[in-house]
């Protein structure tokens, strides 16, 4: 079940701003918000994996070589089935 929770345009900007800089999506800048705040590590956050190549570093363009890569060797993992 998804939730919309409303905020100002400026407030948004912000947030995906931070996210960015980040590497994480809004959604999870927000949760990782609501563990800081709580204090709690009994929440696991899942990345995607696009999301987890940029918070291990790497550019848009390695993740976008990483990304033809897959594809290329699910097509061909296709093709032998």
């Amino acid at each position: 079940m998804s939730h919309v929770i409303e905020v100002g345009d400026e407030v948004f900007a912000r947030l995906e701003k931070l996210a960015a800089e980040s590497g994480q999506s809004p959604e999870a800048m927000v949760e990782g918000f609501i563990l800081a705040a709580t204090g709690s590590q009994t929440e696991y956050h899942y990345y995607e994996l696009d999301e987890w190549f940029r918070h291990l570093g790497m550019t848009d363009e390695e993740i976008a070589e990483a990304d033809a890569e897959l594809e290329a060797e699910e097509a061909t993992d296709a093709d032998t089935r």
